[in-house]
């Protein structure tokens, strides 16, 4: 591949956005050099500079011939460059302190410029042009052509989708020293691109008649079609009755981008799409947990019945152990993790349990969390299901639970619920109170709160797929004096007066039957795998209760 190629893969069109970016290292030849000989000897060569470099036409002919003279360097560190061409362009620059760059070239062009601190930048061409620029605090741009145009940016300080970055060696691009080069159309990977790629593909839905759902983002509807988008990533959701009307959408995205339709969904960002006999429908991770516990040489290991052992507390801090690799412990956690949010709300304590100890991993730590990777190699095979006939009298069905300062450092609670849709799971999340409760009430009370908040999210992400719920969600917890305070009137006892006012949101949601919360037995919280260790029999049987079968 020529140089060329290489720019043009580089300058790949992504977005019709305009941005400001400094080459990266390995072309600068693009701005401060000519083209060698082998690639740069044709005249679709020089367009192809000239076109993204709209100085570098005007440069060309005195840059070829140029030579330097001179290249001293000053005891301070400065160094100092003077150049004179046969049409009498001079060259003076002093780098890195201030660095000032004089030139002359035959088109009466002259550029002045002081780095890094202020630079300023004057050039007068044949077509009187001028550009000013002050970088890198408060850069302005300022440039009149001969059609009498202007443009006048302020960048990085306050940028507006552009990007700009300083040269990265100021010797290797004496001409165009503290420049930068604009783009036409975005790159992928630049710091704005996913901000306007998602303005792009936004403006191109909603203008085929999607309507962006209020819940989520990211949720377009339009004629009983779902359409959820993750980047460039895209699923349609779509009944038997709306084909035709998916078949039309699908067609309006390929006219606008290049598109692959791969059929019936079967995997999605690592999630493994199943429909089993029974017309229900799987969601799995089996592929992803064998690359990790590969990826950790955990597979010959003997598989575990547990997460975590129930007898045992993890410590930040225990006496008498060593430091393991903290990188080492931090990949295999964040690498479950991602199986933790998806598909496997079994392991979710275990994975909060060991984030807390990722700054200054020990050898314990690192011992629980192989046994994390043990459990999953011995269930590599347990799926989400989600029956097609729901089996539950609401649509959507909450559970909520908390223990009592349960971190023996901090002593501080530990919270989790679940939230089932049509009896598949949905939601769940066990997570640190920010704060010590007082007592057990005040943690089931605290945690009741917390499912509020997602129950409310989710009865409006249910008026957008299907419609408003016609009675209130029930939200279900084993504290019967958290239960008492949010059915009371008022504040309660006196020695609850003390809670945080924004943990009374579930009284209000209660009082205004937007919310029902009710009492359900702790052998029957599904919440409770949530807020710590479980044994081999109830561990079993919440992770089948919450959906999770093979």
């Amino acid at each position: 591949m020529d140089q060329l190629d290489v720019v043009t893969a580089f300058l790949n069109a992504a977005i019709n956005k305009e941005v400001y970016m400094q080459l990266p290292e390995g072309i600068e030849w693009l701005i401060a050099e000519p083209l060698s000989s082998s690639s740069s000897s044709s005249p679709a060569d020089s367009t192809h500079k000239s076109t993204h470099n709209p100085c570098a036409e005007a440069h060309s002919e005195s840059r070829a011939e140029e030579r330097f003279v001179e290249s001293t360097r000053t005891p301070d560190g400065n160094s100092q460059r003077v150049s004179t061409t046969p049409d009498n362009s001079q060259c003076v620059s002093t780098t890195p302190g201030n660095s000032q760059r004089v030139s002359t070239t035959p088109g009466n062009s002259q550029r002045v410029s002081t780095t890094p601190g202020n630079s300023q930048r004057v050039s007068t061409t044949p077509g009187n042009s001028q550009r000013v620029s002050t970088t890198p605090g408060n850069s302005q741009r300022m440039s009149t052509t001969s059609g009498n145009s202007q443009h006048v940016s302020a960048m990085p300080g306050n940028s507006q989708g552009m990007s700009t970055m300083t040269a990265p060696d100021p010797m290797a691009m004496p001409i165009y020293l503290n420049s930068s080069l604009r783009l036409n159309k975005a790159l992928y990977g630049l710091k704005q691109a996913p901000l306007l790629w998602y303005a792009t593909i936004n403006e191109f839905l909603l203008s085929i008649g999607c309507t962006c759902a209020h819940a989520d983002e990211n949720l377009y509807l339009r004629s009983g079609i779902f359409l959820l988008l993750y980047v460039d990533n895209t699923t349609i959701l779509y009944p038997r009755s709306a084909s035709e009307a998916a078949e039309d959408l699908k067609t309006a995205l390929k006219k606008e981008y290049k598109m692959m339709d791969l059929g019936k969904a079967k995997q999605f960002l690592g999630l493994e799409i199943a429909r089993q006999d029974s017309s229900a429908i799987t969601l799995g991770q089996a592929k992803y947990i064998q690359t990790i516990v590969k990826r950790f040489g955990m597979e010959d290991a003997n598989p575990t019945p547990t997460p975590l052992h129930d007898k045992m507390t993890l410590e930040t801090e225990p006496q008498g152990e060593t430091e393991v690799d903290a990188g080492h412990y931090q990949s295999i956690v964040g690498s479950l993790s991602y199986a933790a949010t998806a598909t496997r709300p079994d392991i979710a304590f275990a994975i909060s349990a060991l984030s807390l100890c990722s700054s200054r991993p020990l050898t314990s730590h690192l011992t629980a969390a192989k046994r994390v990777l043990r459990y999953l190699k011995g269930t590599t095979d347990l799926k989400l299901v989600f029956p097609r006939i729901p089996v539950t009298p609401s649509p959507i069905l909450g559970f909520t639970d908390s223990d009592f300062a349960g971190d023996i450092n901090r002593r501080k609670s530990q919270g989790g619920y679940v939230f089932q849709v049509y009896n598949g799971p949905v939601s769940w999340k066990s997570y640190k109170h920010s704060m010590v409760a007082l007592s057990t009430t005040e943690a089931e009370y605290v945690a009741c709160s917390e499912a509020a908040r997602e129950a409310q999210w989710l009865a409006k992400l249910h008026t957008d797929v299907v419609g408003k719920l016609g009675c209130p969600l029930p939200v279900c917890t084993d504290s019967n004096g958290a239960l008492k305070n949010i059915q009371a009137a008022g504040y309660g006892k006196s020695r609850n007066k003390h809670i945080h006012v924004k943990f009374h949101h579930c009284r209000d949601l209660h009082t205004t039957r937007e919310l029902e919360f009710s009492y359900v037995s702790t052998n029957d919280n599904l919440a409770d795998i949530m807020t710590k260790a479980l044994g081999p029999e109830k561990h079993r049987g919440f992770t089948e209760g919450i959906g999770l079968r093979r």
